[in-house]
């Protein structure tokens, strides 16, 4: 749980329900659909605040 946490893995929802998200610094979030063990169609977000 821990790794989740410095990681902010989270489970997006509205728009983007079904894709995951993990924060890779202030101003970026590696987005992706984590399907069956694999992350698929995966990409870097400008993370707006």
């Amino acid at each position: 749980m821990g790794l989740n946490r410095r990681l902010r893995f989270e489970h997006l929802e509205g728009n983007l329900k079904g894709w995951c998200s993990i924060r890779v610094n202030k101003q970026y979030r590696l987005i992706f659909q984590w399907v069956d063990g694999v992350a698929l169609n995966t990409y870097l977000d400008p993370h707006k605040y």
